[in-house]
């Protein structure tokens, strides 16, 4: 899955790193973005290049809010995930903390609507839970499948030794496909496939 707005990489010379190449915060440059955004560029649907900015980057993590049928509790930890990678831009390995913190909103969510349909309390596992949902017809077999990406990205990241982290641009773009599929969870008059069918993210 691609956007419009992507960024790709290059290969600047970034300095102030740390050995592991993690920027190394002083009380000078702790407000400042991380200049490893340096190392990626935005580009338009014609294939021009522009700065990946501080500015461009809030724009998209903001502008994504999750549907207001979903309860109070996966808001706050929407909004806590989404805070996290906000400020990803000041300190890059924040990144990996937010990516866990979406994984986790997302389990919650499965958890809640699946709490709220009755699903059996022996089905306690993320897997479990997508899997009854998707056997009740509550998921159909698109969204099942992306479910169960987003639960193999979560094992992934859950890893203590996990450390890659995705462009930012693909960091927008996965919060906004679980934004999504969380909303359709607790709307069900919302057309799933409408995500990709109206331009917002593209495959």
């Amino acid at each position: 899955m691609t956007t419009e707005g992507e960024d790709s990489t290059v290969s600047p010379q970034i300095p102030d790193r740390e050995d592991d190449g993690i920027k190394k915060l002083t009380t000078d440059n702790w407000l400042e973005g991380d200049d490893i955004l340096r190392a990626f560029v935005r580009l338009d649907a014609t294939g021009k290049r522009s700065a990946l900015t501080k500015e461009v980057l809030a724009q998209g993590f903001l502008s994504i809010e999750l549907s207001p049928d979903v309860p109070s509790e996966i808001q706050t930890l929407f909004r806590t995930a989404r805070g996290v990678l906000l400020y990803g831009v000041f300190f890059y390995p924040l990144y990996i903390v937010g990516l866990g913190k979406i994984s986790r909103t997302a389990e919650a969510a499965v958890a809640r609507r699946f709490k709220d349909l009755g699903g059996p309390k022996k089905r306690e596992t993320f897997a479990a839970r997508l899997e009854w949902l998707h056997q009740n017809g509550h998921l159909t077999d698109e969204e099942k499948f992306i479910w169960d990406t987003i639960r193999r990205d979560r094992n992934e990241t859950a890893h203590p030794s996990y450390q890659m982290v995705q462009p930012p641009a693909d960091l927008v773009r996965d919060l906004r496909v679980v934004a999504h599929c969380i909303g359709c969870l607790f709307d069900r008059s919302v057309v799933f496939t409408s995500l990709w069918t109206d331009g917002r993210v593209r495959r």
